[in-house]
């Protein structure tokens, strides 16, 4: 948790979290998870999934080329994912299925598939950052079963005689992170609403997604343009993420007479994320948990 709120608190001074990070929270992870593995007389053919998990982190983490794009091949990661694809191959077809299906080489496995989801999603914009898929991967490692400390989560799921076993499977720790990182995201809307109607900004739909700023401050701050000019027409842009041109677009509203215009944070996602992490230990999925409510 700590080194999730000083990724958060980067995050939100700079943008940006170093790779030192990750690879602490990674590593931590791995290294209780096998002692926790090797003393407590677990199935030892997990560390066939473990070590790859752990080798295809390292890969997306470094941010490496398998074949660069002058052609020239990358033999000593092109070696290790070849090595860590044959370990899971035979940890999942040669070693046995039945092997596979053992509760916690199922949990071992999941983490390659956190990590493989993690970064398609990174890929299709599901997940804003990098750092922030990098941080639900590292996660994997920490949190690779339900944490059930005390009386805690609260919204236990043991009134649904497969609940645990669906949200294990389904839904791994890590993922259930950004689950429930997605869930606090809704309060923003209205966070925003209640700072507009102090400030006597109520222009709909705007006024859900962020605020107005004097022009002149926006290219000081980390924020987006919600409002611009396309063919000498006046635009809104309500999800504007990653969207290029904005220089051009302060210079157009500049000179069509603008001084104030409405703009949209880039709020870190990071922040969310670590009050994700922490709701697993507190509460539990909380999607599961509401889907699983009897209807009245």
């Amino acid at each position: 948790m700590v080194f999730l709120i000083y990724a958060s608190y980067r995050d939100l001074k700079t943008r940006t979290v170093d790779n030192w990070v990750w690879h602490v929270m990674a590593w931590s992870g791995f290294l209780i998870m096998e002692y926790q593995f090797f003393t407590m007389d677990f199935d030892q053919r997990h560390i066939l999934f473990t070590l790859p998990a752990l080798i295809l982190f390292m890969f997306f983490l470094t941010e490496d080329y398998i074949i660069y794009p002058d052609g020239w091949v990358n033999w000593p990661w092109l070696g290790l994912l070849g090595v860590a694809t044959v370990m899971v191959i035979y940890g999942i077809f040669v070693d046995g299925l039945l092997g596979f299906n053992h509760g916690d080489n199922v949990r071992a496995f999941l983490i390659i598939i956190v990590i493989l989801v993690s970064f398609m999603f990174f890929q299709i914009g599901l997940i804003p950052g990098g750092a922030d898929a990098k941080a639900i991967m590292a996660m994997a490692f920490l949190i690779p079963v339900y944490p059930e400390i005390g009386g805690f989560p609260l919204l236990s799921t043991s009134h649904i005689s497969t609940g645990h076993w669906i949200i294990e499977r389904v839904f791994p720790p890590a993922i259930t992170v950004l689950f429930n990182a997605v869930l606090f995201m809704v309060a923003i809307p209205v966070a925003f609403l209640i700072y507009n109607i102090s400030k006597g900004d109520l222009k709909f739909p705007a006024c859900l997604f962020g605020h107005t700023m004097d022009l002149s401050q926006v290219p000081k701050k980390h924020v987006w343009l919600m409002e611009g000019y396309e063919e000498d027409r006046h635009v809104w842009i309500y999800f504007p993420s990653r969207r290029k041109g904005q220089k051009k677009m302060l210079r157009t509203l500049e000179r069509k007479g603008h001084t104030r215009v409405w703009i949209t944070p880039k709020f870190p996602f990071m922040v969310p994320l670590a009050m994700g992490y922490l709701s697993v230990f507190l509460l539990g999925n909380i999607m599961f948990y509401i889907s699983s409510l009897p209807a009245s």
